[in-house]
């Protein structure tokens, strides 16, 4: 069965740890599409074959953009698939393009979000754009069970597949970690959403003596008004650091190797990237508990879960790590990789995507019956 998969640069570590499980069981065309000003980096793959890079020098908003897609999309159309997979947003013209140029009986869309929220990004357009998708496409693949009902709230009558994020990797890392301390870690862009001020006054509240034995470091791009921001928020105090910039991929591993707990204190969330991230270095989790958190973490026993926006209580859940470490932490990363290993593997998460490629191509084959 011929494959044709492509993946924008904004995804590609969604799709990298899977492409080698797959590969040699579908005869499988890898497109990476990367942007004007794209800051991923295209990293060498050992063991992958058949990969193309098309290289853009537009941004979204360039009109020029729609001949670079439509260069891809006859590239799709070349491999002669069985299926296509678009793991792509695409604004504000692929899918439109993709709805003339391709056989829809063999495409399956990624969505990653389904209720937009305060933040997102042109959200009124993007409401419009997907939601047009929705109507022109048939198959959709969901990467969270709660979006994956959602969607289907929404969207009666489509076919839908669920197969979760695999964790993913920046590549191999050294753990050089201060043990003395349970040091936390805030990693990503941040945008209001993401609740740093939140984290930031929780640890403010510590007892000063639990406030001796963390550290908090916060990894992420904002702007210089919000680094001043948070900077004066966090009054000097020693437990809270800052690093304030994109983190290159290569300098991932080490820095998550370099902490006990990563934490999300998001107000909203479909499925987390950093989450997994995290899982593939072995760092527990604390997070809100909202569904794209929760249903990742069993609270308490592999990660730790905070009433979403209660400060009070996101205080009470760090001090307890912070205080009972040495009697439990080593039982959370236990029962955290018996998680790992029945879940997020990349060869357990392969097997639902090589069921749903097989799905569509089938029903391709006998008209359109799932």
């Amino acid at each position: 069965m011929r494959v044709a998969w492509l993946t924008a640069d904004y995804f590609l570590d969604t799709d990298e740890q899977l492409i080698s499980h797959l590969q040699d069981r579908f005869d499988l065309t890898w497109i990476n599409l990367f942007g004007g000003g794209s800051p991923v980096e295209a990293r060498e793959l050992p063991g992958v074959r058949h990969r193309e890079i098309v290289r853009s020098p537009h941004r979204a908003r360039d009109p020029r953009l729609a001949l670079d897609f439509l260069r891809v999309l006859r590239r799709l159309r070349a491999c002669q698939p069985d299926v296509v997979y678009l793991n792509i947003v695409g604004l504000p013209y692929f899918h439109f393009l993709a709805d003339v140029l391709l056989p829809k009986s063999k495409v399956i869309c990624a969505i990653h979000n389904v209720d937009d929220y305060p933040g997102w990004g042109n959200r009124r357009f993007m409401r419009f754009y997907m939601d047009r998708v929705y109507k022109r496409f048939r198959f959709f693949h969901l990467f969270s069970k709660h979006t994956k009902t959602s969607f289907l709230e929404r969207n009666p009558g489509k076919t839908v597949f669920y197969a979760p994020l695999a964790l993913k990797s920046c590549g191999e890392g050294v753990r050089r970690r201060d043990d003395d301390k349970v040091r936390f870690l805030f990693f990503g862009g941040i945008r209001p959403n993401k609740n740093l001020r939140l984290l930031i006054r929780t640890f403010l509240r510590l007892p000063q003596q639990l406030r001796d034995r963390a550290i908090l470091q916060v990894a992420g791009s904002c702007s210089k008004q919000d680094q001043d921001m948070y900077r004066e928020l966090a009054g000097g105090d020693p437990s809270i650091q800052f690093d304030f910039r994109r983190i290159p991929d290569r300098e991932v591993p080490d820095l998550f190797l370099a902490h006990h707990y990563l934490v999300l204190p998001y107000d909203h969330v479909a499925q987390s990237g950093p989450q997994m991230i995290a899982y593939n270095y072995r760092l527990p989790v604390i997070a809100t508990d909202l569904p794209g958190f929760s249903e990742r973490i069993e609270d308490g026993r592999d990660g730790y879960l905070f009433r979403s926006g209660d400060e009070e209580h996101l205080t009470q859940v760090i001090a307890n790590a912070i205080g009972s470490h040495a009697d439990t932490y080593r039982g959370v990363l236990e029962r955290l990789e018996i998680r790992i290993q029945q879940e997020w593997e990349p060869t357990v998460v392969a097997e639902a995507y090589e069921s749903m490629f097989c799905t569509v191509g089938v029903a391709d084959q006998r008209g359109g019956k799932v």
